[in-house]
């Protein structure tokens, strides 16, 4: 008996510790950095629900960011999936082993219908109308996360990639979704625009980088159809295109501080200068950084506006 306990125990142990690896390996393999984005688009969520007087809602809020962050999830490691499927780069895995992958795809699709079952349980106000839009929102967010690599639809590999980001548009909304049990109004419509301008910052950088592989496999995308030149200068074209749309908010609601953002400036201007060159390697993470910094900047003018 006593040693029927001991293997018993130590099949236990093992069955932990491989189940702790699995799920490490999942956040990771993932890109954790891409968070990023959604938590970003989170702050601004929030700057707008307590401008306009609502309460903060803790347990709606955390259920809806694990929502929102396992659809980032599903985007990122689909992508993985095909980029390695159609490559066979090993650097397109990030060091996992590809037979795990599809496994990680499944979790990440679980948890998040899960984590949207409960935001919808949990939001609180809302009536059927609203949540029918979520629904329809959640569903595009589920569609355009495994479509942007995903045969047959494969929206990066057709200059299409720019579209698949709509799921970044929502972000705001379902944070809103989640504390208030609406879904839009002006606000939210204006705030999402410039969310979603700056989610393309990363997203064509992280192209630009590529650009000559993707020729050689075949990828079709923006960045490859202008060339290098024209490529680079659109990344910058989206920084002005964002900065103008914040000094027009600025100016529609008399509030001067949201124009924190320009102080970033400087950040825009240090990154031209180290990648003017072609050095191109973490051009993607250092734009997603600068994302990350204009976001609270804009959200800080927000709040305290």
């Amino acid at each position: 008996m006593e040693l029927l306990h001991k293997k018993g125990l130590s099949m236990i142990i093992y069955k932990y510790k491989k189940g702790s690896q699995f799920l490490n390996d999942y956040f990771y393999c993932a890109r954790p950095w891409t968070l990023i984005f959604p938590f970003s688009g989170y702050l601004l969520g929030l700057g707008i629900t307590c401008k306009q007087g609502y309460s903060f809602m803790v347990v709606p809020f955390i259920v809806s960011v694990l929502m929102v962050s396992n659809l980032i999830y599903l985007a990122n490691l689909v992508n993985t999936h095909f980029d390695y499927q159609t490559t066979k780069l090993p650097k397109e895995l990030y060091g996992f082993n590809a037979k795990d992958i599809p496994n990680f795809i499944f979790l990440s699709f679980i948890l998040s219908i899960f984590f949207f079952f409960l935001v919808m349980c949990f939001s609180p106000h809302r009536n059927i109308f609203s949540s029918i839009q979520f629904v329809f929102c959640f569903l595009s967010m589920v569609f355009f996360s495994y479509a942007y690599t995903s045969p047959p639809f494969a929206f990066k590999y057709k200059a299409l990639g720019e579209v698949t980001l709509f799921p970044y548009l929502l972000v705001i909304p379902t944070c809103y979704f989640s504390q208030t049990g609406l879904l839009w109004d002006r606000e939210i419509l204006e705030y999402s625009t410039v969310f979603f301008i700056y989610c393309l910052t990363p997203l064509h950088a992280n192209n630009h980088r590529d650009r000559e592989s993707d020729i050689k496999y075949g990828i079709i995308t923006i960045s490859n159809i202008l060339g290098e030149k024209l490529s680079y200068y659109l990344f910058f074209l989206y920084q002005f295109v964002a900065l103008s749309f914040i000094v027009h908010l600025s100016m529609k609601y008399h509030n001067k501080l949201l124009l924190l953002p320009l102080f970033g400036i400087p950040s825009i201007w240090n990154l031209f200068c180290e990648t003017k060159t072609g050095q191109y390697d973490a051009f993607d993470v250092q734009s997603a950084f600068l994302l990350f910094k204009m976001l609270i900047l804009l959200s800080i003018g927000l709040i305290l506006g």
